[in-house]
């Protein structure tokens, strides 16, 4: 039988997106947010397809780490040397920055950079159970959502994608 599991985790995080001149995005602004990670597989002997903690741990830990409280800025944006001369906590999307696969910090890039962050991350618990990262859905907002599906053309997240 195929299930899946779901963990959320929340983190607090300012960006912004000032190649969208016209968007009130262009202007630095913080949102608290949400992630949701589904796991998929089948269900073994143990009745189990793998441990929660297995799963959230690491999550939590990348994320903490990597994107909670800090500043998400693309390596263009005028604002990175001034926020950096301060020593605030910044992560660069972009060429030279800490994930260089996309230019900005918007809900799609966050979310596919979640989604291979946790691929990655996750690879040595799920691979063994023929377990794998499903999807991934960001929320910046209450409504306002991107999701990341395993299988779909482009997708990228996994070692197939």
């Amino acid at each position: 039988m195929i299930t899946s599991l779901t963990i959320s985790h929340r983190f607090a995080a300012a960006h912004r997106l000032p190649h969208l001149a016209r968007s009130q995005c262009a202007n630095l602004h913080g949102h608290n947010w949400d992630v949701k990670v589904t796991i998929a597989g089948r269900v073994g002997e143990s009745a189990l397809l793998v441990d929660f903690d297995q799963v959230k741990n690491p999550l939590r830990e990348w994320v903490d780490t990597n994107l909670d409280h800090r500043t998400l800025l693309g390596a263009d944006d005028e604002l990175r040397p001034v926020l950096a001369a301060y020593r605030q906590p910044l992560f660069i999307f972009g060429p030279g920055g800490d994930w260089e696969r996309l230019r900005w910090p918007t809900v799609e890039a966050v979310t596919l950079l979640i989604a291979e962050q946790v691929a990655r991350l996750l690879a040595p618990t799920l691979d063994p159970v023929g377990a794998y990262v499903q999807q991934v859905t960001v929320e910046e907002t209450p409504g306002s959502s991107a999701t990341w599906q395993a299988g779909l053309p482009g997708a990228g997240a996994t070692r197939d994608g």
